[in-house]
């Protein structure tokens, strides 16, 4: 019994010791990852325990997995479109304004994935195959629909040139610098003319080097 107890214990720590060891490379700024495969395994937000930064997460991670609901939900100019189709046509048009918005989200084209001047849909930006690692946050942008609780700044890489968002001259990103402004209520805002977010155009990187399939 005693041999057991001590196994327990010794397991107790080993857990614990992994535990701190996997925190520590999430919050040193590496381990990218190590951090998208524990956030799609569910296992972590990044830096993101509460408020508008576990909004602005899973507003990231609806979109990179296709759950387009999950996204209208957290969308705020998407949720007043919904509130003015169920007040003026109740709720079979709520309805089909949602399957729309579901439709817009799912869009993909080629000209669609470049990003313009006027800024680029947020589908095209957080894909599936793109690896998202949280940068940290401000008060973010003035002026908007509502009032801004915070702006959740991430890079977003690429790990190939077939699967990334193109810049307006058609050359593949290997990474970039994106904002997301979230109310303190937890809904998304609209920020650019074209899609939510808030592009930091001196980080974009079309330098491939060394990054898989980038040759």
């Amino acid at each position: 019994m005693a041999r057991f107890w001590t196994a327990v214990a010794i397991g107790a720590l080993a857990g614990l010791g992994a535990g701190l060891y996997l925190r520590a490379q999430l919050m040193d700024g590496g381990g990218g990852a190590l951090r998208a495969l524990l956030a799609r395994a569910g296992l972590v937000q990044p830096l993101a325990e509460s408020g508008p930064l576990q909004a602005a997460w899973h507003y990231v991670h609806a979109l990179q997995e296709g759950d387009w609901d999950a996204a209208i939900d957290r969308t705020l100019w998407m949720q007043e479109r919904l509130g003015v189709a169920a007040s003026s046509g109740g709720a079979e048009a709520e309805m089909e304004a949602r399957r729309a918005l579901r439709a817009q989200l799912a869009s993909r084209n080629v000209e669609g994935n470049r990003l313009r001047p006027e800024g680029v849909e947020d589908q095209y930006v957080f894909t599936p195959a793109a690896t998202v690692r949280y940068l940290g946050s401000d008060s973010g942008a003035e002026d908007l629909e509502a009032p801004v609780g915070k702006r959740v700044w991430m890079e977003v890489s690429y790990s190939e040139k077939s699967l990334a968002l193109l810049d307006r001259d058609a050359v593949p990103i290997q990474r970039l610098r994106v904002g997301v402004n979230v109310s303190a209520e937890g809904q998304v805002l609209k920020a650019s003319i074209i899609g939510n977010l808030n592009i930091d155009k001196t980080t974009i990187s079309t330098n491939w080097g060394m990054a898989p399939g980038g040759s």
